[in-house]
């Protein structure tokens, strides 16, 4: 018997330790992993990379410890690198450890500092940029690319606030000059992230003249390697655009009142040039996304983006999800079978069909309603009624 409870006693020691370890270990863990702060909480200077080579230089990219690297992700870009990253994310000519693998081709080109990918927006004002631009890059760096997107807006916002319509006048030279510094400023860090180690940058910004294209191509050229692709928002029915997105458009901070926006949109529909087929790689919506036209777009991660993009809705689309009317088999308790449904099931039928024709959607979504139903016979009749653009039984 005092065998037996000494042997108790050994193993509930032995529980009690192993526990503490794993607590001790769960703690240390936890105090690794801090909240990520988000990059709109910090401001740094534009002129110099927050993430300075200075700074890696002191802590030793050759000797850094997996802390090190847990301490670089809180850089004021934003989680763009990744938990698992290591020390090789950072493209150092100095650094000679041939332990860290070569970086990745990502367009396999086969150039020195391996393929980068710039996407640039284009459109006018409220056409849906900006949530693609935030869409595509959070995708990407879900998939495990390392991402960022640069909102022109933003800078211009952060450096000169919130202009007129009236700085946005294509005839006035020193507004278009204060512009273009704009567009070379945050063209700049968009090149100094992917030469750093960023693998795409997202350029965010109307850019709807050629010449304005130009100079992004010519930023671009300077680096070995690098590709562009163009996404172009394009709605043909501009006032219906105005009227849905204008309650969104008021939260905005560089929205003032609906007039100065209307004059704004005049300034850019005078000199607006559509992308042409000599300008590359580019993509455009059309209407929400109800017409898509590709050109001269091949590879994986171009058609990744690309296949994201047609799946992408700029404006809420509301989905009903409806179970079907009262079946024979349900009065019978039943289960399975196909059968019927009930005059109190048919009656329901009916009364869907009529509230899916009331106020309840408006005229733009009841003549896009799809309806998708099973094929089994109480869901077939309860859809039966519906007047709709698309029926699908699958």
């Amino acid at each position: 018997m005092p065998s037996d409870i000494n042997n108790t006693l050994i193993l509930s020691s032995i529980s009690v330790v192993l526990l503490s370890s794993a607590f001790y270990f769960m703690k240390k863990r936890k105090s690794r992993h801090l909240p990520v702060e988000s990059s709109e909480n910090f401001h740094i200077n534009r002129t110099t990379s927050w993430f300075s080579l200075s700074k890696l230089s002191s802590l030793g990219l050759r000797k850094a410890s997996s802390d090190d690297v847990w301490d670089f992700q809180h850089h004021p870009e934003g989680p763009n690198i990744g938990f698992e990253s290591n020390t090789s994310w950072f493209n150092n000519d100095t650094n000679k450890d041939k332990r860290i693998a070569a970086k990745t081709d990502l367009l396999h080109t086969g150039h020195i500092k391996g393929g980068k990918l710039l996407v640039v927006m284009m459109g006018l004002p409220g056409r849906g940029k900006t949530y693609i631009a935030r869409k595509v890059a959070r995708y990407l760096r879900w998939i495990s690319y390392r991402t960022r997107a640069f909102s022109l807006a933003k800078y211009r916002l952060d450096k000169l606030g919130s202009k007129s319509a009236d700085f946005f006048d294509p005839s006035s030279s020193s507004n278009y000059q204060q512009r273009v510094n704009l567009l070379a400023s945050a063209l700049e860090d968009a090149m100094r992230y992917l030469n750093r180690g960023g693998e795409i940058a997202i350029f965010d910004g109307t850019n709807t003249t050629r010449d304005r294209r130009q100079l992004i191509r010519d930023r671009v050229a300077k680096e070995d390697g690098y590709d562009i692709l163009w996404i172009e928002s394009i709605n043909d029915k501009s006032d219906d655009i105005e009227e849905k997105q204008f309650e969104e458009l008021k939260n905005s901070p560089d929205f003032i009142d609906r007039e100065d926006y209307s004059k704004r949109l005049a300034h850019y529909k005078s000199t607006y040039e559509t992308l042409e087929d000599d300008e590359g790689s580019f993509v455009k919506v059309y209407s929400d996304g109800r017409k898509i036209l590709l050109n001269d777009i091949y590879g994986f991660l171009r058609t990744k983006i690309v296949s994201f993009v047609m799946n992408l809705h700029t404006v809420p689309r509301p989905i009903y999800i409806v179970r079907h009317g009262e079946s024979v088999f349900n009065v019978r308790a039943l289960v399975g079978g196909d059968s019927g449904l009930t005059p109190r099931g048919l009656a329901f039928a009916r009364a869907l069909s009529e509230f899916l024709s009331t106020e309840e959607l408006k005229d733009h979504q009841q003549s896009n309603l799809n309806v998708w139903t099973s094929t089994l016979r109480r869901a077939r009749e309860t859809a039966a009624e519906i007047k709709c653009k698309r029926y699908v039984e699958w």
